[in-house]
């Protein structure tokens, strides 16, 4: 039996992160705080999740380390 996914995009921005999924958009801070919070909003999931951003004038970085802590890839 072949498991279902959900794709998660997240929109980084310097300042920001804009996130949509299962019908809510939500915007976090581009900071410590954000990220935890997205990572509590995308732990709430019971199927397995598998999170796009795309790379950001290396915006991104503090957000993929956030993740790869959280085990969240």
């Amino acid at each position: 039996m072949k498991q279902s996914v959900v794709y998660i995009g997240i929109d980084v921005a310097k300042t920001h992160l804009d996130v949509a999924w299962a019908g809510t958009f939500r915007r976090w801070p581009n900071e410590r705080s954000g990220h935890a919070a997205l990572v509590r909003w995308i732990k709430q999931s019971a199927t397995p999740v598998q999170l796009i951003c795309e790379a950001s004038g290396g915006y991104e970085q503090a957000l993929l380390e956030s993740l790869e802590k959280s085990e969240l890839k």
